[in-house]
């Protein structure tokens, strides 16, 4: 079965608002063309979690991270001849656990196979024969074997050094391998944090709107209903001073005239001024505005998050194009420089005085702070 078609953010909404107003899920889904189990589920998850959205969804994560492949690829680009179970245990070594198959495919995706190499002995036999004769001829000799044991000794002390820098190499990308992974899972959840925050304030500012939106009606309302009542009474005092002028019974018009003829009750409504344009523009503007300051601290955060994840690397720099990375503009400040130091270009460059131009800065120097007598 093909999966379903979403609904829009405002069906959702829709469905909300008409559930508020006390419409069963039936006549809902009838009067929008939903059926009655989607218009339950979304009333359902607004109840729950005061949203209608969905979140996007993760699906099936990755087995290997993209570090692991590249540290793969580099791997077989390096050593052609490793194995499959090798680039297994340099894994697991790592914290990650995945198959041969796992390994295949990921080199299939990255424009590599996996092949057995050909089983064909490292010498020949005439190279091993030669081997042989070389080792006689200087089996006897003593500056061979001094040069033999100085070169062993080198080999053996380069072995142990490299084998230190290895064992810190894997240690550091190890240590940085986890790091990331908890940064990576602390973003995520920092990102889900804001998203449903947002999306909580967005229903509190409808929530406001509306419940703004229905007391101001309701407030009209009733306005409109004591207007209509006070107009109606208005009339009929009317028609009945009409018919009182039109009478001839003095005795009835003098009975009548005083009762029609008062002046109306403390319960009539003052009189009333109303705002022609009223409206939520103001409302639409400050919620603009907080989106635009809103991007703006978003695009500054994001800078200074790239700046920072560029500068974690595993090697110290020891080139001058590393040192560059992190260089700055400095400039010295000129009340405690040294008096025989002429700053210039922005107090970014110094020179030093002459003699003659030191003992007057000097002379200066003391006029200002002590004064000359």
């Amino acid at each position: 079965m093909g999966k379903t078609k979403e609904l829009s953010e405002d069906i959702r909404d829709k469905i909300v608002d008409l559930h508020k107003a006390g419409m069963g899920y039936r006549t809902i889904g009838k009067q929008l063309g939903e059926k009655a189990t989607t218009v339950g589920a979304i009333i359902r998850k607004w109840k729950k979690f005061k949203m209608t959205v969905n979140l996007p969804r993760s699906g099936a994560p990755c087995k290997i991270s993209p570090r692991g492949a590249s540290m793969i690829m580099r791997k077989v680009r390096d050593q052609p001849r490793t194995t499959r179970q090798d680039l297994v245990n340099n894994l697991k070594r790592a914290g990650t656990t995945v198959s041969k198959k796992t390994i295949s495919n990921t080199l299939r995706r990255h424009g590599l196979k996996s092949c057995s190499a050909r089983k064909v002995p490292l010498l020949k036999p005439a190279h091993v024969q030669a081997r042989l004769r070389f080792a006689n001829d200087h089996l006897d000799d003593p500056e061979d074997q001094k040069q033999l044991e100085a070169t062993q000794r080198e080999s053996q002390q380069r072995i142990q050094e490299r084998e230190k820098e290895l064992q810190d190499l894997r240690q550091a990308a190890d240590s940085l391998t986890r790091s990331a992974q908890a940064a990576v899972e602390d973003s995520e959840r920092i990102f889900t944090e804001l998203i449903r925050s947002f999306e909580r304030r967005r229903s509190e500012v409808k929530e406001l709107i509306r419940d703004q939106e229905k007391a101001a009606v309701s407030r009209a309302e009733r306005l409109i209903e004591q207007l209509e009542q006070e107009i109606a009474e208005l009339r009929r005092r009317d028609a009945e001073l009409e018919q009182l002028s039109h009478t001839e019974d003095h005795i009835h018009f003098l009975q009548s005239c005083q009762s029609v003829c008062a002046p109306s009750g403390p319960g009539d409504l003052p009189r009333i001024t109303v705002n022609l344009h009223v409206s939520f523009e103001a409302v639409r503007k400050h919620v603009s505005k907080l989106k635009e300051r809103l991007e703006d601290v978003c695009k500054g955060g994001l800078v200074k998050i790239s700046q920072t994840v560029e500068e974690v690397d595993i090697l110290e720099p020891r080139t001058r194009e590393d040192f560059l990375q992190y260089s700055c503009q400095l400039t010295l400040d000129p009340n405690t420089a040294h008096r025989e130091l002429h700053l210039s270009e922005g107090n970014r460059e110094r020179t030093f005085l002459s003699w003659s131009a030191s003992r007057q800065a000097n002379l200066s120097y003391k006029s200002t702070n002590f004064g000359v007598h």
